[in-house]
């Protein structure tokens, strides 16, 4: 850590010597009001923070009103995005709060200072067409909403919404009644006055839709703790199968028993905001007998939908014309008849549903009334001869004819993007990639449009192939393919290679023009961590590099533990180099083991030879500010497992471990601060489990095991404070979530909503009810 934060200061330092040159920090640009980490996103007309040193001068200066100055300052302070002007709203010495010139088309963004003649580096950040977000209460970017209430009606503030797109704010799942004005005191932010639905209770979400994005997840008001509602399930759903809860909406679900010789889904809404347990007419049903529920919650609203019996005779042209929706603002489901046999539903932008058929048919339903309307067509999905089916299927089949009637192994998969409405493969005769390698560019159609040849002594890397499983029932192992990557700026492809005789490892960059291919070598003596099937390429989008794991030992067989003793970049601008970072010390960390990337922040653990998937410090490499660092585990931890990552705050959370997962407590690796902090697993409890981070409120959901094997409960851990709330199950309850030995997935923790829905069981470990946790 502290490495890490000398090397940081001597950046910005040296930066700034020059002439006194503005310096923004490497990861200094962010969505004023969303504040999430870089790389940021934000759209035309919105306000972006800038951070570093020397950005303004001596004075803080504030914008008073429209339209926003250009400059500010003497000598003059600009901001330029793209070569484009920004309007400045806020200057000083270390923050810059400026608005995206709105005309700028989405893509990549390239922002710069100016003082005078002096001028940073640029900095990049994503422009999106959409990218809608709400104003927090106090600025922080998570918990209460900036609200101003008159009466029954709500202002809010938000960004990039677009100029055309239907906006839906919703609590809590049920829509608002809304519109949207220019805020007339602050360029960049849109003023949304809404109606606030029934039922609103303050600490519910607030869930800004616009175009059918999700914008950032903030609360109506606050309510103190977290509260629990409980609903008993009815004694006919003694075999509950399912609980399913709408993609928005905390207290409503649909339970189910287990399907019936007929096809039909016994099941019943439990609605916690009516306190009422319903059960269902009817046959809801699904196509596919091995389903546990046929009800399906419909994305970024409060819906579910299901299809009613009895299945069509052939249900790949779709399963039945009658469709169930259940809506928490109706007093009932509403069952609609279709004008064909549908085989799925869609969410719309403006929160009505498409009922999906065949041949391309949709019809639009309304989720209030049921009214039908004609829908738009629609191109069948990827694979099936949509916009890249073509090119799926010669993935999928690992063959391609190149015009000469000979068939050639495909070695690469489906590229991230395309090139020039192209998709490049790395093609050769044999599956080794040794014989007539190539580079091919292939159109929509599937037919081949550029054929590129490898420099001369190179050939593509092909990962080693993994051992089949040591039984039948193991899953197969993955198709070892070349690693590659496209960059839609430059129109090239780059694949992982090899010289001829395995003592080289580089880049091969293919043009899609009529000009060769570069070759570009790895720093004398690095190679690709080379020892497993799936070698993994990370786009880096703050320093337009591409990075891998690399290793200082030529790998050619398969391991499975597979380590590296570094990071390798290459750098994507014209003539880009390859650059090593290599571990401290005699460090190496287990490239089949978790590692990954978040941020542009690369990282793995090391690997503990006796204790398999045990760690004891973690590796970063921060792309950003081109520094290797390690975290070690906080005093008394003995190892730590199961690493997820989560890019909302540039955290890694893992389990810490003395003899069982857990049982030391949680640990959160901050990689932004280069710091572990160990979450402590309370007395009383044997051990907990992580289930999720709540980044609208910064709140650690997790389940603790009682001493004893004598229960289970949820946890509630602040983020910033570090405060343990213990939510206390229902009357006689025991279990929650799952019980040992049940069969059901008895929970779901949702962000969206801010809510952990629970299966509760008694001390027979049967299923006694419902519980609804909604965080504070």
């Amino acid at each position: 850590m502290l490495m890490r934060a000398v090397m940081m200061c001597l950046l910005l330092a040296s930066a700034a010597a020059a002439q006194m040159a503005p310096v923004v920090n490497p990861r200094g640009v962010r969505n004023e009001f969303s504040l999430r980490p870089a790389p940021a996103a934000a759209a035309p007309g919105s306000l972006v923070r800038v951070t570093g040193i020397n950005l303004g001068g001596p004075e803080s200066w504030k914008a008073q009103g429209a339209p926003l100055p250009t400059e500010v300052g003497t000598p003059p302070v600009q901001v330029l995005i793209n070569n484009r002007a920004a309007g400045l709203a806020e200057v000083s010495p270390g923050a810059i709060v400026c608005q995206v010139p709105e005309d700028l088309p989405p893509g990549q963004a390239l922002l710069v200072v100016k003082r005078g003649e002096a001028q940073s580096r640029a900095a990049r950040f994503e422009l999106r067409r959409l990218a809608p977000v709400l104003r927090s209460l106090d600025g922080s970017g998570f918990g209460a909403a900036e609200a101003a209430r008159e009466g029954t009606t709500v202002r809010l503030r938000a960004m990039g919404l677009g100029q055309e797109e239907p906006v839906r704010v919703l609590l809590d799942g049920v829509p608002a009644v809304a519109a949207t004005a220019p805020a007339a005191e602050r360029p960049g932010e849109v003023e949304i006055r809404l109606e606030e639905p029934a039922g609103a209770q303050p600490g519910d979400m607030v869930q800004l839709v616009a175009g059918g994005v999700l914008g950032n997840l903030l609360t109506y008001g606050r309510q103190g703790k977290s509260s629990v509602a409980w609903l008993r399930l009815p004694e006919e759903l003694a075999d509950l199968k399912s609980v399913v809860q709408p993609d928005l909406r905390s207290g409503l679900a649909v339970a189910s028993g287990a399907r019936t010789t007929e096809g039909c889904y016994p099941s019943w809404i439990m609605d916690f905001g009516k306190e009422s347990v319903t059960p269902m007419e009817g046959c809801p049903t699904a196509a596919n007998r091995q389903a546990v529920t046929a009800f399906v919650p419909v994305l970024n609203t409060g819906l579910l939908t299901a299809f009613l019996g009895p299945v069509e005779d052939d249900p790949t042209n779709g399963i039945s014309p009658r469709l169930r929706i259940v809506n928490p603002q109706l007093a009932g489901p509403l069952d609609v008849v279709l004008p064909f046999a549908a085989a799925g539903v869609a969410a719309q932008p403006d929160g009505q549903i498409l009922a999906l058929g065949p041949g391309g048919n949709s019809a639009r339903v309304n989720v209030e009334t049921g009214e039908l309307s004609e829908g738009p067509p629609l191109l069948p999905g990827p694979g099936t001869g949509g916009a890249t089916g073509a090119i799926q299927t010669i993935v999928r089949d690992r063959e391609i004819d190149l015009g000469d009637g000979v068939k050639r192994k495909v070695l690469s998969g489906m590229p991230r993007q395309l090139v020039a409405q192209m998709a490049p493969l790395v093609v050769a005769d044999d599956a080794a990639g040794t014989q007539n390698p190539k580079a091919v560019f292939i159109d929509l159609q599937g037919q081949v449009q550029l054929v590129k040849e490898f420099p001369q002594g190179w050939q593509p890397l092909v990962p080693p192939t993994a051992p089949p499983p040591p039984s039948q029932g193991g899953p197969a192992p993955a198709l070892s393919l070349v690693p590659a990557d496209v960059d839609a700026a430059t129109r090239l492809y780059y694949a992982v290679s090899k010289s001829e005789d395995g003592t080289k490892h580089g880049v091969v960059a293919f043009p899609a023009n009529e000009n060769p291919a570069r070759v570009v070598e790895f720093p004398e003596g690095w190679y690709v961590s080379a020892c497993t099937n799936n070698i993994a390429v990370f786009p880096l989008e703050l320093t337009q590099r591409l990075a891998l794991f690399g290793t200082k030992v030529r790998e050619r067989q398969f391991r499975a533990q597979c380590t590296a003793r570094g990071f390798v970049e290459f750098d994507l601008r014209p003539q880009g180099v390859t650059r090593a970072f290599e571990l401290p010390g005699q460090g190496e960390f287990n490239v089949t083991g978790g590692a990954n990337e978040i941020n542009d922040f690369l990282y793995g653990t090391d690997a503990d030879p006796v204790q398999r998937g045990a760690s004891s410090t973690m590796f970063v490499f921060d792309s950003a500010t081109e520094a290797v660092f390690r975290m070690d585990l906080p005093g008394g931890v003995a190892s730590f497992m199961q690493p997820r990552p989560f890019a909302e705050l540039n955290l890694v959370v893992a389990m810490a471990r003395e003899r069982v997962p857990g049982d030391q407590g949680i640990v959160l690796f901050d990689l932004e601060k280069g710091e572990a902090q160990l979450l402590p697993t309370p007395a009383d409890f044997d051990t907990m489990q992580f289930l999720s981070i709540m980044p609208g409120t910064l709140k650690l959901v997790a389940k603790g095991m009682r001493s004893g094997g004598s229960g289970s409960q949820y946890l509630i851990f602040d983020l910033l404070t570090r405060d343990l709330e213990m939510v206390a199950n229902p009357e006689r309850v025991v279990w929650v979530g799952a019980a040992q030995g049940a069969t059901i997935a008895g929970e779901r923790v949702n962000p969206k909503s801010n809510s952990v829905m629970a299966v509760g069981f008694d001390a027979e470990r049967k299923a006694a009810g419902l519980m609804l946790i909604k965080i504070q």
